[in-house]
């Protein structure tokens, strides 16, 4: 374990595996790292099996603890304006932002680039997306697999910059937007392919 990230904090409201992982990297590096889940139902790994990893391992949901590890959680329902406040307020003493909800749901949501910004015009936003954040299906969902056969038959129409590949590359856009944001004083728009 390496420390480059003390001192960072980073807010993730996703699911499932890829921005998690990419989070829980950050975690393993120093980051303080506080994962945002509903407060009815939360991630739902928390009771998936896949990929020959049983949904539950002495007690332990095994998908979950693996993309989740060194974080902190807190369960909030972002949809209602009083737990949006409290993430906003998360927000507001963040370094990084990390999601990977589609565009339509981090509008209703309130969470998108601008609502972020608005809050917090040094964070650094991080989205996962499985099929870029611009072009024909930008706005599609798409699991990793899907995904990760795509780049590697030469992008499949996925532009080479958001080609995945493996979760420490994922959390590259995040190091460089704290780079970038720390020598212009200003937020950054990461964007790692893969959802």
């Amino acid at each position: 374990m390496t420390t480059v990230m003390n001192g960072i904090k980073v807010v993730e409201v996703a699911l499932y595996a890829f921005v998690p992982s990419a989070a829980a990297i950050l975690s393993d590096w120093g980051a303080d790292v506080v994962k945002v889940e509903h407060s009815d139902f939360g991630d739902p790994t928390r009771s998936t099996a896949a990929w020959g990893v049983p949904a539950h391992v002495d007690g332990l949901a095994s998908l979950w603890e693996i993309n989740n590890r060194g974080k902190r959680a807190i369960a909030l329902d972002i949809a209602n304006p009083e737990g949006r406040e409290v993430l906003m307020t998360l927000v507001e003493s963040a370094d990084v932002f990390m999601t990977n909800f589609l565009p339509d749901a981090r509008a209703k949501l309130g969470i998108d680039v601008d609502d972020i910004f608005a809050r917090n015009p040094r964070i650094v936003y991080a989205r996962g997306t499985a099929q870029g954040v611009t072009g024909p299906d930008s706005e599609k969902g798409g699991g990793v697999r899907r995904h990760h056969l795509l780049g590697a038959l030469g992008g499949g129409g996925v532009d080479r910059a958001e080609r995945p590949g493996v979760a420490g590359e994922h959390a590259r856009p995040g190091l460089r937007g704290l780079a970038e944001r720390n020598g212009a004083g200003r937020g950054h728009r990461g964007r790692p392919a893969a959802s």
